[in-house]
């Protein structure tokens, strides 16, 4: 499974080719601008944290999601333990956190693990 482990500070789940490979470098935090900010397409951000029991039940939620929106919206994992001033710059307090990014900014912050409920907050963001 892509989510298992977390050997990364983040990881594309979805929409750049060729990047979703689990065993990518680790990310300086500075490269989150480039990668969340500056899309142009949505982009679902979902904290986690290695530790984490409830990381752990959403994270195959999260690639489901992930799979789905491929070309219309892009999912990133971020680990807040090895990305901690993301984590402070968007006040991430519990894990997991899932955030949805347009342009720059954060649009919704999505409070339901429910994957239909995801997906569909995610594209309304698309169109």
């Amino acid at each position: 499974m892509l989510l298992a482990g977390m050997l990364v500070a983040w990881r594309v789940l979805s929409g750049v080719s060729g990047t979703s490979d689990a065993k990518q470098p680790p990310v300086e935090t500075s490269e989150f601008a480039q990668n969340v900010i500056f899309r142009n397409k949505p982009v679902l951000v979902s904290f986690e944290a290695e530790w984490s029991g409830a990381c752990r039940k959403v994270a195959p939620v999260v690639q489901r999601v992930a799979d789905s929106v491929d070309g219309k919206a892009t999912v990133f994992v971020v680990d807040i333990d090895k990305c901690p001033e993301v984590a402070q710059k968007y006040g991430i307090r519990n894990v997991p956190s899932l955030m949805i990014f347009k342009d720059g900014e954060v649009v919704e912050t999505v409070n339901s693990a429910d994957e239909n409920t995801l997906r569909s907050r995610l594209l309304a963001h698309a169109g």
